[in-house]
């Protein structure tokens, strides 16, 4: 089966509201209706992986006619918000021991998110 297919399974399995959309992209609904998140898979139909996540990242975007600063921190929210639900599935674990990398939990605030 091909990763991006694997990969909408899993989010929707795991509390996520998640569609293919374009070649690569795997948009998540349910954040508001200013927000456009999504994963972006670098080979999506990829058949050989590791993990699910693997050459995936997550990206979030605002369209509210609000200042810079307030969009930034609503970006970070909603990605504190998609790393928790990740987390929670256990996804960022398993991709750390895939790599052989330190495990770093999600912060416990949103405000240390990278925007």
């Amino acid at each position: 089966m091909k990763q991006i297919d694997e990969l909408e399974k899993f989010l929707n399995d795991n509390g996520f509201s998640a569609k293919q959309w374009k070649y690569g992209r795997i948009y998540l609904n349910g954040f508001g209706k200013d927000i456009k998140a999504f994963v972006e898979m670098d080979i999506p139909d990829c058949e050989d992986f590791a993990t699910v996540y693997d050459g995936c990242k997550v990206e979030v975007y605002s369209n509210a006619n609000q200042s810079y600063a307030w969009i930034k921190n609503r970006q970070k929210q909603i990605k504190h918000s998609i790393a928790l639900k990740l987390d929670e599935s256990g996804l960022l674990k398993q991709v750390s021991d895939s790599y052989n990398q330190k495990y770093y939990p999600v912060p416990e605030n949103w405000q240390d998110m990278i925007a």
